[in-house]
């Protein structure tokens, strides 16, 4: 068994160097400031509440549901079920309780030992799901909490090593209003994507990071507010809604607050074609801090990045700044997403003709590169009719082999199936076609 750092570990680095630099800054829907708090604070909020939940029976290796539409809430409960060891589980709350019926198919599979959450939250949240109501005695909500009740030591968990192998969270992936799908991440996962994912990006103490994502899925989690505090970072936070209802908040508030790294899915980007140059404080707009612009979790299109960079590059945004990527949640997230200068940022591929459905998903024949991956992961590429390893340009199964890769989803027996054993080592198939040239990834679609 082995053992490597954890991410209360580099919270605790945070605050020994800097205690009272911001670490999260929330945005009300006018992207003004409605609540910030320091390194030093948010530890101090994450102690107390581990040691509270500790006191209600919470111990090491207990699945914690954690249910929050606050991003500050779901931040410190999260990094607080890591201070107690347990294994948290993110799940989407919608604002309506009655769209909350995913919910029962996934308590059904988590098989949690507690819940976490508010007091309203979870009163609304149990006259629509019988399952709360019967593990009701097990939801712990964490607001309002007598802090001068809670005695802890600070020292409980700072020099503690977190095995490779602990479970840190379950991540649902966006499949689950049906059969739930939980990705099991290990410790050894998420550190080692979070540092892929500051090499790939450029990610340090000196970053500042805006986002929109939600919390309870794996970009937003992993890409934005696990990565911050691994680097040290700040990271300012709108409200999903807020962006969607109105997409200019989006890069208003990377202007603002002159972010250096945010990004999204390619309907993002659409979404600010739309944007009237003419709308309120659009004149003033100006996007030269933005070094990062990642674009991933679904098809990247070219057309999207030369409109989005065309349209901008008046208001000081560099073309150079986007980065296109691939990952998914069994890879904890980031795949590849490296630029390099030895392959064009799109190529044409003449997709043979057994496979029209590619030219649904391109823009006239061309195909985004998505970078490389990093250099503790591999992509064999698979063929579909001869199951072998393709070469540069054939296009086949995406399969990745590397540290941040899942072992299995929760409760499966059986996870064979979802691997390939290459030279001895396990290559996760996930499902998506797409082929590599000169070590960069192209993709195609879901198979």
């Amino acid at each position: 068994m082995s053992n490597t750092e954890s991410i209360i570990q580099r919270l605790y680095s945070s605050v020994r160097k800097s205690p009272y630099k911001t670490s999260f800054i929330k945005l009300n829907s006018l992207n003004d400031v409605e609540e910030k708090i320091s390194y030093e604070d948010l530890l101090k909020n994450v102690e107390i509440l581990s040691k509270y939940i500790n006191c209600k029976g919470v111990k090491r290796g207990d699945r914690l549901g954690l249910m929050y539409t606050d991003y500050f809430e779901f931040i410190i409960a999260f990094l607080a079920c890591q201070y107690c060891g347990g294994t948290a589980v993110p799940i989407y709350v919608a604002k309506s309780a009655k769209k909350n019926e995913h919910i029962i198919n996934l308590l059904s599979n988590a098989k949690l030992t507690f819940i976490l959450s508010t007091s309203e939250i979870a009163s609304q949240l149990i006259d629509v799901c019988q399952e709360l109501v019967e593990m009701s005695e097990r939801v712990i909500c964490t607001d309002n909490i007598d802090v001068k009740s809670v005695f802890f030591s600070s020292s409980l968990i700072e020099s503690a090593l977190v095995p490779d192998e602990h479970p840190v969270f379950i991540q649902y992936t966006s499949g689950s209003t049906g059969d739930p799908k939980g990705v099991i991440i290990s410790n050894e996962n998420l550190m080692h994507n979070l540092r892929n994912i500051s090499e790939t990006f450029f990610v340090n103490d000196e970053s500042i990071i805006f986002s929109w994502l939600p919390f309870y899925h794996d970009m937003g989690l992993v890409g934005v507010i696990l990565e911050s505090i691994y680097a040290g970072s700040t990271c300012i936070l709108l409200d999903p809604v807020h962006f969607l209802q109105t997409p200019s908040r989006w890069l208003l508030g990377i202007s603002k607050f002159k972010a250096t790294h945010s990004g999204g899915p390619n309907f993002a980007y659409d979404m600010c074609l739309e944007i009237e140059q003419e709308s309120i404080g659009m004149s003033n707009l100006d996007l030269s801090s933005w070094k990062v612009a990642f674009i991933g979790a679904d098809f990247v299109n070219s057309s999207t990045i030369r409109r989005f960079s065309r349209k901008f590059e008046t208001f000081g945004f560099n073309k150079n700044s986007i980065f296109p990527c691939y990952g998914l949640a069994e890879a904890t997230l980031l795949v590849s997403g490296m630029k390099s200068l030895k392959c064009s940022p799109t190529i044409l591929f003449e997709h043979n003709n057994k496979r029209d459905a590619y030219a649904n998903n391109m823009s006239q024949g061309e195909v985004v590169s998505l970078g490389r991956c990093h250099k503790d992961l591999d992509i064999k590429i698979i063929s579909l009719d001869r199951d072998q390893v393709c070469g540069d340009s054939e296009e086949g199964e995406i399969c990745v082999y590397g540290p941040n890769i899942f072992s299995g989803y929760f409760g499966l027996d059986n996870n064979s199936k979802m691997f390939l054993n290459i030279d001895g080592l396990k290559y996760f198939k996930t499902g998506d076609l797409g082929f590599v040239l000169q070590k960069e990834l192209y993709f195609f679609r879901e198979n």
